[in-house]
This record gives C-alpha cells, sequence and structure tokens, in this order.
C-alpha cells in the first residue's frame, strides 16, 4: 500500500456547534440549517491532498456561514480521491484532530467491499454490503450535508455506538465507524442529504482485488474492446464482475474466463468502455461458501474515441 501523506489546510472558523460522541449510529442527523462554522478540511487518504474551501481567501468570514450545507468545497480534491480510491472528508478545523481514526483504520483496511460518490440526490439512499468473513469493518459516510447516516446488521438491528468491539466516531458531516468481527451477510447503509457524498466500506480480509490491468497495455479507451485481467487473494468460487458507475448504479456484466496456473487464478473479461467513469466490482463465494464482493476502489475515466 502506498504511504499514506496528509495535508490539512484551514482557515478561521467562528463558534463550533457541540458535538457528542455517544448514542446510536442509527438516530444521529446531521444539520440541515446554517452552521456557524465555515471551513472545510477534505482528507483524501492515500494522497496528498489539502481541502479548502473553494476561493477562501478571495471570501469574508460572514460569506461563509451555513458551511457545510451553503459551502462550495473544491472539486479537484474529490475528482482526486476518486481517481486514487482514497478518502475524502469533510471536517470543521476543530475536528482535525480526530482525523486520524480514519487515517489508521483506512491504511488497515485494504479491501474495498463497497464505495460510491458523487453528488446526492433528495430522498433516503440504500446501499447494500454483502460481507464475507472478515476480520473488521471500516465505514466512511461523508455528506456535505448530511441529514441521515445509519448502519444496519445483517438481522436489520441498527448499529449500536455502545456495542463492543464498535468504535464509532460523529463529525458534522459524516461517521467513521469501524466493527471488530462483523457478522456475515448483508449490511445496510442508509444516508441522506445534499451535496457531495462518499459513502466507502473496507475491510481488514486475506481476500482483496488485485489493481486490474488492461490489454493492450494502458489506459481503457471508450468504444475500444479491451481485456480486463485480474487477480483475487483467496481461494474463490462462482467469481463474476460487472461494471457500475461512480454512484454504485450498473452497467452491464463482465463475461469471465478463468486461467489457471500455481501461482493462482487470473480472471480475465472483454470489455468495451463506457464513454463515462467507471468502477469493477467483483463477487463470488469464498472458500467458506460465503457471498464476498471486491470492488477497485479507484474510478476509471476511459480515454475518449479519436474520430
Amino acid at each position: 500500500m502506498s504511504k499514506t501523506l496528509i495535508s490539512v489546510r484551514c482557515v478561521p472558523a467562528g463558534p463550533r456547534r457541540r458535538r457528542g460522541h455517544g448514542g446510536t449510529a442509527a438516530d444521529i442527523r446531521g444539520p440541515a440549517q446554517s452552521r456557524a462554522w465555515r471551513v472545510l478540511a477534505a482528507v483524501p487518504l492515500l494522497v496528498c491532498c489539502a481541502g479548502a474551501l473553494a476561493g477562501a481567501q478571495d471570501q469574508q468570514p460572514d460569506a461563509r456561514l451555513g458551511w457545510p450545507c451553503t459551502g462550495r468545497p473544491d472539486p479537484t480534491y474529490f475528482r482526486t480521491a476518486e481517481a486514487t480510491g482514497g478518502q475524502f472528508f469533510m471536517f470543521h478545523p476543530s475536528e482535525v484532530a480526530d482525523s486520524g481514526a480514519l487515517m489508521s483504520a483506512a491504511m488497515s483496511h485494504d479491501a474495498t467491499i463497497l464505495r460510491a460518490g458523487g453528488k446526492i440526490a433528495a430522498g433516503l439512499h440504500e446501499f447494500t454490503v454483502p460481507v464475507d468473513r472478515v476480520e473488521s469493518l471500516l465505514f466512511s459516510i461523508s455528506v456535505q450535508c448530511l441529514q441521515i447516516a445509519e448502519i444496519a446488521r445483517p438481522s436489520g438491528a441498527l448499529l449500536q455506538a455502545s456495542e463492543p468491539g464498535v468504535e464509532y466516531h460523529q463529525f458534522e458531516a459524516g461517521r467513521i465507524v469501524t466493527v471488530a468481527h462483523p457478522d456475515p451477510g448483508r449490511w445496510q447503509i442508509r444516508a441522506s442529504g445534499s451535496g457531495l457524498f462518499l459513502v466507502i466500506v473496507q475491510a481488514r480480509s486475506a481476500l482483496s482485488l488485485a489493481a486490474p490491468r488492461f490489454v493492450p497495455e494502458g489506459l481503457p479507451r471508450v468504444g475500444v474492446t479491451q481485456v480486463v485481467t485480474f487477480h483475487l487473494g483467496a481461494d474463490v468460487e462462482d467469481v463474476q464482475a460487472r461494471l457500475v458507475t461512480q454512484g454504485f448504479v450498473d452497467l452491464g456484466v463482465v463475461p469471465l474466463r478463468t486461467e489457471r496456473s500455481d501461482t493462482g487464478d487470473q480472471f480475465l473479461g472483454e470489455i468495451a468502455p463506457p464513454a463515462r467513469t467507471f468502477r469493477l466490482v467483483v463477487t463470488g463465494r469464498d472458500s467458506d461458501g460465503l457471498p464476498f464482493q471486491r470492488v477497485h476502489a479507484p474510478l476509471f475515466d476511459p480515454i475518449p474515441r479519436v474520430h
């Protein structure tokens, strides 16, 4: 894994709204109304970036009242995080000291199970997280103007911050939660709000998706048929692949064939990349017969066709 390097840039902020760490992950609602604090610190991990309000140095403090709901985060940092598979999280300056929870957890959870981002539409959004037998899970839920953030176990019970094995961090614009030895099954994330969002679930697991390669070598090209190849770091079966949008909407199935060798199975599939960004998602069953899902975190941005 790449070395983590973080730089956070903030400007002075007004009084901070009181932030609590108790309660449950179910009933904690983010700010839908204006706030007296005014600054974003966006921290993509695994890349060297700083977060800042777009044009912040040209504005007077009073012009930034209501952040994060009325703020304009610089999209460069969000695009960089998506292109590299890094984290993007919005912190009030008084919360930056607690950002180490995300930094340390992200470095030890290198198997991505779910990643969805972009601009969140109105309404409640649900994301299904198929969890196999993993050592621990990291949930990172970042929504610019957060209203609801809930995590539900496979049983349907809402995750409680006070439960054994749960480490829970509440921020104005998101939640960072780790769960040790999670139950296998279909977990659920429910989120609502407005503005930029990035929902990531990562696992500490030997089953991971190695960076896919394209043949011919190089970046994917719009409409040009290429073979994508990848490895999985464990014994698996019933492997399938598909492409999804940045927001995790299905684009199409990638038919696969398998090449077996002494060094492990290699999976190959033909794709004609769409004229939009996409991710590769791989599903199947692990050695215990449990369903798994792994996602290549960096967002592919195909090279346009040259006419």
